[in-house]
């Protein structure tokens, strides 16, 4: 997931926006999204990518 985030981070940056990027780890859950990170992924790329929902 590191490295993972310094690649995108080096894209966001190369594209000037540095602040796009946003990875948040949360210990010992797995791969398991509940709904407050759902939530808060849809929102994230609403706002990044244009999506169409709210």
């Amino acid at each position: 997931m590191k490295k993972l985030e310094q690649i995108l981070a080096g894209f966001c940056k190369l594209y000037g926006k540095p602040e796009s990027v946003q990875s948040i780890i949360y210990p010992e859950t797995g791969h398991v999204y509940k709904d407050d990170r759902k939530r808060r992924m849809l929102e994230w790329f609403n706002r990044h990518l244009g999506g169409g929902h709210p």
